[in-house]
């Protein structure tokens, strides 16, 4: 078994954790992490298809905005950059 990081949005939420076996199949087990460091199962659920494909869109969505806000950035930081070199040239 593997400890699902607790940033890992997907797989963790609040005070829970959730352990996914090793091949990363669609059953997981959602625990919860006791004062002398084990864990207690509550219960074994399983992902839906349409849950991980939706966590997929998600991250392309989100890195796509990312990379347009950085272009952005970029293409305004020039602009500004050649505005002022025609200030200082005049």
């Amino acid at each position: 078994m593997e400890v699902i990081r607790r940033n890992d949005s997907f797989y963790s939420y609040y005070g829970q954790c959730r352990i996914l076996n090793v091949q990363r199949s669609k059953k997981i087990f959602i625990a919860i992490r006791r004062s002398d460091d084990r864990y207690v199962a509550l219960k074994v659920e399983e992902i839906s298809n349409r849950e991980i494909e939706a966590a997929s869109q998600y991250k392309k969505r989100r890195k796509n905005n990312l990379k347009h806000e950085h272009a952005v950035y970029r293409s305004l930081h020039g602009r500004e950059s050649t505005t002022r070199s025609l200030v200082w040239n005049n």
